[in-house]
């Protein structure tokens, strides 16, 4: 049985302050600096963004260093504040003003109707006239093996040929 190691909250609130940090550290540094697990930092993680708390993760890219729902949470927070204040929020979080832009227009644009292309109509009549000249054939057909079924039982009723 392995023994359950704990730490203090006054620890546990460091190591995370160093991961929630504008220049956040990689979890396999921490690990390697604080010899606390991965994954007892993963759980610590999930724990504070469960909470509210904004953690990137840890990648090089802005746009990947942030999950789809802290983007989403930053642009809630960010969105009636004033430039200074959202100035002092992207020091604290190591964020551009660009990003949180980009990710407010990105927000906005999931709420406004699509906007079909040339391309996309043409092929929007194009399907609908080739679906209206299927349903045209599918009644031929049908008629006509109605007829050829008819024929076949009643060989002594004359019809129109086809």
């Amino acid at each position: 049985m392995t023994k359950k190691s704990t730490y203090t909250k006054d620890y546990k609130k460091r190591v995370m302050s160093r991961l929630q940090a504008a220049n956040s550290e990689a979890v396999s540094a921490d690990t390697a600096e604080t010899g606390i697990p991965k994954s007892t930092l993963y759980t610590w993680i999930n724990k504070a963004r469960k909470q509210g708390k904004v953690i990137p993760n840890n990648e090089a890219n802005p746009n990947i260093k942030w999950s789809k729902d802290n983007k989403i949470r930053i642009v809630m927070e960010t969105y009636a504040i004033n430039e200074e204040e959202l100035s002092s929020y992207c020091r604290k979080h190591g964020l551009y003003k660009e990003t949180i832009n980009q990710w407010r227009e990105l927000v906005e644009d999931a709420f406004d109707p699509p906007t079909k292309s040339p391309e996309l109509q043409e092929a929007n009549k194009k399907n609908s006239k080739l679906e209206k000249e299927l349903r045209y054939k599918d009644k031929a057909l049908a008629e006509a093996a109605a007829l050829l079924v008819l024929r076949k039982k009643t060989p002594h009723l004359k019809f129109p040929v086809m």
